[in-house]
C-alpha cells in the first residue's frame, strides 16, 4: 500500500469519527429535550483545570469511577497529593452535580485503598489526603 492511500484512509476515518461524535451529541441533546434532565456530557469529554504550574485537563465519560477521576485529578495536579475536599469539589464540577456527597467519594477511595492493598492506584498519605501509589513522593524537610 502506498503512503498516499494510507493518508487518504486516515482522512476518511477522521471524518467518520467526527460525524459519529456529532451524531452522538445530537442524540444526547434529543434525550435531554425529552426527559427534562441536563444535557449529558459526551463520551470522552475533556475538562480543563488551572493547576499550580499551568493548565491541566482530564478526560472522562459516564463510566469513569470516582477512583478513575481522583487518579486523573491528582495527575493533573502535577502528581501532588490532594485533599478529599479538593477532589470532591472537582468531581462535582466534572459530573456537573453539586449533590454528590463527600462521604460517597471518600468511602469509595478508602475502600479502593483497603481492598486493593499494594495493588491500589491511590494511597492515603495523611488524614484527608490521597496520592497516586506509583508516583515517587517528595520527602518533607519539615
Amino acid at each position: 500500500m502506498d503512503i498516499e492511500k494510507i493518508i487518504e484512509l486516515v482522512g476518511e476515518l477522521e471524518e467518520d469519527i467526527r460525524v459519529k461524535k456529532e451524531a452522538l451529541n445530537g442524540l444526547l441533546q434529543l434525550i435531554d429535550s425529552t426527559n427534562g434532565h441536563k444535557v449529558a456530557k459526551p463520551v470522552g469529554t475533556r475538562v480543563a483545570f488551572h493547576g499550580v504550574e499551568g493548565d491541566s485537563s482530564i478526560t472522562f465519560n459516564s463510566a469513569s469511577s470516582y477512583v478513575d477521576l481522583a487518579e486523573q485529578l491528582i495527575k493533573s495536579n502535577n502528581g501532588e497529593d490532594m485533599t478529599v475536599k479538593a477532589i470532591v469539589a472537582k468531581i462535582r464540577l466534572i459530573k456537573d452535580n453539586s449533590n454528590i456527597e463527600r462521604r460517597s467519594i471518600e468511602s469509595t477511595l478508602y475502600q479502593h485503598v483497603k481492598n486493593k492493598g499494594e495493588n491500589s492506584r491511590l494511597i492515603k498519605t495523611a488524614p484527608g489526603y490521597y496520592g497516586i501509589r506509583r508516583l515517587p513522593r517528595k520527602e518533607s524537610t519539615g
